[in-house]
């Protein structure tokens, strides 16, 4: 795995990546955390694409996004530019949770350069929980003695009490770095609608589901409005890609070769 920075007009965009060769594929990640995410991945996708997994803008070592709201459509134009940065005309695109916004945001506003989707967990809410979450969406402040990382630690131990002391340790340092703009992502997904840019996606698209995810029961709404989709459950839940990276490589692998929908 290497790692480098990509100069894009939105900033510097931290990446990892791997392989050399085949088609290329870029990894979205989810909100606060940050591609390493995926570097338990990065090198069985290698095996048979060029892959790159972003930090999007303000999250894991990117630059920060200049002052001012930024939406969904921001951080997918911020993706687009990572394409050109890299020379990829067109990319296969992988998403967990707000990387699938994203990457619903890349596929309709350039459907061109789509080869194909898969949305792990596409974040969808019905109009009132959206406003709720808005309202209530509150970061932990950084203290003058410095203890919300203790409070970050134990809410982190607490909701994934299965996953390694090193992997939470990753997800520690991720949630802490963007400081007092952290919940700019949270916000930003709470605001977009990916239902009404679906139907602009060309590309066909895998919706990857663990067992335990949160937006289960969001299928059936969704998926109609994709032109070409189709829907896999896995074992694992709201951290999918640490949790189960066999089975997130075995789903993705499966698709990409043969997208069969």
């Amino acid at each position: 795995m290497r790692r480098g920075y990509l100069a894009t007009p939105s900033g510097l965009l931290h990446f990892r990546a791997a392989g050399d060769a085949g088609p290329n594929v870029l990894l979205l990640h989810q909100t606060p955390l940050s591609s390493a995410v995926y570097e338990a991945i990065l090198p069985r996708l290698a095996e048979h694409y060029r892959v790159v997994a972003i930090d999007t803008p303000g999250y894991g070592e990117s630059d920060p996004p200049p002052p001012g709201v930024w939406e969904i459509p921001d951080y997918g134009r911020a993706a687009l530019q990572a394409l050109d940065a890299l020379g990829w005309e067109r990319a296969h695109l992988v998403g967990r949770l707000t990387g699938c916004a994203v990457a619903v945001e890349v596929a309709a506003a350039a459907p061109e350069r789509i080869e194909t989707l898969v949305l792990s967990g596409l974040p969808d809410y019905d109009d009132e929980v959206r406003k709720s979450k808005l309202e209530t969406l509150r970061w932990t402040p950084m203290k003058p003695d410095g203890s919300q990382a203790l409070d970050v630690w134990r809410f982190l131990r607490s909701t994934n009490p299965s996953l390694p002391t090193a992997t939470i340790h990753m997800m520690h340092l991720a949630m802490l770095r963007p400081g007092p703009r952290n919940e700019e992502g949270h916000r930003a997904i709470f605001r977009y609608d990916p239902k009404t840019r679906i139907p602009a996606i060309q590309a066909p698209t895998l919706l990857l589901y663990g067992e335990h995810d949160y937006f289960l029961d969001r299928i059936e709404i969704v998926r109609p409005l994709f032109r070409r989709a189709r829907v896999e459950r896995i074992p694992g839940g709201q951290q999918l890609v640490l949790e189960n990276p066999t089975g997130f490589v075995h789903a993705v692998l499966s698709f990409l070769e043969r997208p069969v929908v």
